[in-house]
């Protein structure tokens, strides 16, 4: 999972701009958004290997267009090619356009990896204690027969 985040400027001047380069800003801005939230995974990962994908962008509505989901897609086709992309939007009042990703649906990740290593180590050595355990109760068990009853 990554997050990025592009703030917008306070006063906006796109007097006397084409559309077009008003749109090229608004897609810039989304794009250096994204690129954040790959650079800021929670998780160092192969994107390539990553089954799932989905992002979510949000920001001010008349700063999202379609163009930039658009973008986004294509540019995590790139870096995913096996991955089925899904996308949202969640326009809303803030000074900031904000890029969630997540990555599902991997292979190969060391860190996960390390984890299923530990977890099958941890159950051997809980059996271990159990069997200790389960020793130890009929060793009292065995001591305690001995003790004459006190009627």
């Amino acid at each position: 999972m990554g997050f990025g985040r592009v703030d917008l400027p306070v006063f906006n001047f796109s007097f006397g701009k084409s559309g077009f380069t008003t749109r090229n800003g608004q897609i810039a801005r989304g794009i250096q958004a994204m690129e954040q939230a790959i650079a800021n995974l929670s998780l160092r990962c192969n994107t390539a290997d990553a089954a799932r994908a989905l992002f979510l962008v949000s920001g001010p509505a008349g700063e999202m267009n379609m163009e930039i989901a658009k973008e986004i897609g294509i540019r995590l086709r790139k870096i995913a090619p096996q991955a089925t992309i899904r996308n949202g939007d969640y326009p809303r009042e803030k000074d900031a356009i904000d890029v969630h990703i997540i990555f599902s649906g991997l292979s190969h990740l060391v860190k996960i990896r390390e984890y299923y290593v530990k977890s099958s180590n941890l159950i051997k050595e809980y059996q271990r204690r159990r069997e200790n355990s389960e020793n130890d109760q009929r060793e009292m068990a065995d001591l305690g027969k001995t003790i004459p009853a006190l009627a």
